[in-house]
């Protein structure tokens, strides 16, 4: 998640869309008073050996915690922004005014196809539920619905809140619509969290039609908004 009060934008940060790239490469026209979130440690390198401003200013004002989090002050510490924070915490954290007057940027991915990939990503992650020897059928049933559902991110109340959308099947064109929108410099957009997938066959292929739906169901207003559609190469 990144907020620029410079450029006065807002970037909720979905998963398995370039979210980190987009990220990375924003992060590059930040303030010292913009929020940057942590990313991971590779990921942390990578936006170094560019030169890009890293995480910064990540702790809530105390004003701004919810009643939850200050009881959690004691144990935890102050609350802090995070990278993957859906719009509506995001707004409670930063406040009505600036959250509704900024320009706000989200991604998004033809649902099915970001199934596939956060899959694999789950399964060479340390400590995760899903290893090498999970199915994605396994995936599919137990891994909690919100980490399939994108449109959770910059939803409230079931409206999206999002100005501008990068769409991960138009990704350079976009990238360059989004910087013209924001009057900003072009610049390359970094490549972050590549090579986790070694078999690039297409993602139609680890489906059955009960998967298929599983998807279809959890992700309905994504795929009716942008057009999404399931490509059957089976």
């Amino acid at each position: 998640m990144i907020l620029s009060h410079k450029h006065r934008f807002i970037f909720l940060k979905t998963r398995k869309t370039a979210g980190t790239s987009i990220e990375m490469g924003l992060c590059n026209f930040c303030g010292k008073e913009d929020i940057i979130t942590q990313e991971g440690i590779k990921d942390e390198a990578l936006r170094k050996s560019l030169g890009y401003i890293g995480p910064q200013n990540n702790t809530v004002n105390f004003f701004k915690h919810r009643l939850v989090e200050i009881a959690r002050i004691p144990i935890q510490g102050f609350a802090n922004h995070k990278r993957h924070d859906p719009g509506w915490l995001v707004k409670k954290h930063i406040g009505k005014e600036i959250f509704d007057s900024y320009h706000k940027i989200t991604a998004v991915r033809n649902p099915w196809d970001m199934a596939v990939s956060r899959f694999y990503f789950r399964r060479q992650l340390v400590g995760s539920e899903v290893n090498e020897n999970t199915t994605f059928k396994e995936y599919l049933r137990i891994t909690p619905k919100n980490d399939l559902d994108n449109s959770r991110v910059y939803r409230i109340n079931g409206k999206s809140v999002a100005d501008t959308y990068v769409r991960f099947e138009n990704l350079l064109e976009d990238w360059k619509g989004l910087l013209n929108k924001l009057n900003l410099d072009y610049i390359d957009l970094p490549k972050a969290k590549t090579g986790i997938r070694k078999d690039k066959e297409h993602y139609s292929l680890l489906y059955d039609d009960d998967d298929m739906e599983i998807i279809r169901n959890l992700c309905t207003w994504e795929i009716n908004e942008f057009g999404y559609e399931f490509e059957d190469y089976r």
